[in-house]
């Protein structure tokens, strides 16, 4: 007989930054979102601009991601792109 098992995910706290404009344009971003564009272009957690589009570089390759998405440091630093709307239902914001 096979069971079927479910699984939640763990309670993280992230930062998350969400992307309204071209990184040249960006107002007061955070020190860890100006430290990912200061890096070099293939550096895992790099942010850039790539042929028209943002590209962050994790540690599976480049993931490209839109104006409107959000960009998620993780525990380990890593950072990970999610739109805006698998955002809000991954996430919920601390007071």
């Amino acid at each position: 007989m096979r069971y079927r098992k479910r699984y939640r995910k763990l309670a993280l706290e992230v930062d998350a930054f969400r992307v309204e404009a071209s990184a040249v344009l960006m107002v007061d971003p955070p020190d860890w979102i100006e430290s990912a564009l200061a890096l070099g272009d293939c550096a895992i957690g790099s942010l850039r601009i790539y042929e028209g589009a943002f590209v962050v570089t994790t540690p599976h390759g480049p993931i490209r991601f839109c104006l409107g998405d959000w960009i998620v440091k993780d525990q380990f630093g890593n950072l990970h792109p999610y739109t805006d709307e698998d955002f809000w239902a991954t996430f919920e914001e601390l007071e």
